[in-house]
């Protein structure tokens, strides 16, 4: 019995490690610049209840796009601590040098504002962030080099934690460049992301699905382009201080991912590069986490309850999990925080839950 819990543990992480390894060896893409004039753009925030962020974020944006930026258009979703007053009144008094809109809706969520914006761009790319997200000067450059590749429908940029310790993220944005080397992103950054307009053809964000990031992501490849993931264009976010604030989070984040990759599974095949690196996003947020689960309880239940190995199962148990500690507890604690968000997000599916409201945790 043993046998068996053991060889489910080790299949359980042959593919992301198998896929890792692979990233590890890969090389950085850059863009093919075509000649020709930067293409015109407009900037577009969306937001709900970012009165305490709209003004860091709208000095932010001017200092960055003023004198480049086609429009800035700020989108209010129904918020309750009058966000597009206080936005008006700063760019009142900023009066910078571009055309600016704040438009208010009564509608709640991200991907219907972001839909209604879709109606109103003239410019042939738009430059999308988080009210939250603080941006590098020195990343603006990056996306804005691939927008003028002809090839790219969408490019985002990196999350970076502050204090640079994070092993999950390496390796995440390691991934997503790898995937974006061999073809496109299969999951993207909507706090810093820059949309081709025509990539779109004029298909609309699902607006009961949360993640709009990742479903343009995936639009834009279905529609023939490629959508990249910039790993210099670096952006910091505030993340909830609470642990079950995290959790929260991520469970909505994950759900969101869950729902997308399931309703764009038939661009999954294993008969071209951007199929392959779908099939292991499916397999790693929606199959891994219930696979990892049942190996690990089959396996502690063998090492505890066979009568052949009770004298050692308990200290090899807390060895093991010593070893992970002592490694990288970090990367440990993230790693089962990320599986106890996939299970959760999965079961609130399977019990009608759907976290698709918009609501900003600080």
């Amino acid at each position: 019995m043993i046998e068996i819990s053991l060889i489910l543990v080790i299949l359980s992480f042959i593919p992301p490690t198998y896929l890792i390894l692979s990233s590890k060896l890969s090389h950085r893409l850059e863009p093919n610049i075509s000649d020709g004039d930067m293409p015109e753009f407009s900037i577009i925030l969306p937001v709900r209840n970012e009165s305490s962020n709209i003004e860091r974020k709208i000095d932010e944006l001017i200092l960055l796009f003023e004198g480049k930026a086609d429009k800035l258009i700020i989108i209010d979703s129904n918020s309750e601590d009058r966000t597009h007053v206080i936005a008006k009144n700063i760019l009142k008094s900023r009066n910078p040098n571009m055309k600016w809109e704040v438009i208010c809706t009564e509608k709640i969520g991200k991907s219907k504002a972001i839909n209604h914006i879709l109606d109103i761009i003239k410019t042939p790319w738009f430059i999308m962030f988080d009210a939250d997200a603080s941006i590098e000067k020195s990343s603006v450059k990056y996306l804005i080099n691939w927008m003028q590749d002809s090839t790219c429908g969408a490019v985002c940029g990196a999350h970076k934690n502050i204090d640079d310790n994070s092993s999950y993220r390496k390796r995440f944005n390691l991934i997503r460049t790898y995937e974006s080397y061999n073809d496109s992103s299969t999951i993207f950054e909507g706090s810093f992301c820059a949309i081709r307009l025509a990539a779109l053809k004029g298909d609309k964000l699902i607006e009961t699905i949360n993640a709009d990031d990742t479903q343009f992501a995936l639009m834009v490849k279905r529609n023939g382009y490629r959508a990249i993931f910039e790993s210099r264009a670096v952006f910091y976010d505030q993340e909830p201080t609470k642990y079950w604030s995290k959790i929260k989070r991520n469970v909505r984040r994950s759900q969101g991912l869950i729902r997308v990759f399931w309703t764009n599974k038939d661009m999954a095949s294993i008969k071209d590069k951007f199929g392959r690196s779908l099939l292991h996003s499916i397999y790693f947020y929606i199959i891994f986490p219930w696979f990892f689960i049942l190996s690990y309880t089959l396996l502690i239940f063998d090492l505890i309850f066979m009568n052949s190995y009770f004298y050692f199962s308990v200290p090899l148990l807390i060895i093991i999990f010593s070893c992970f500690a002592i490694l990288n507890f970090n990367f440990v604690k993230n790693f089962f925080n990320g599986i106890i968000s996939l299970i959760l997000a999965q079961i609130s599916l399977i019990l009608g839950l759907k976290y698709n409201s918009w609501t900003p945790e600080r």
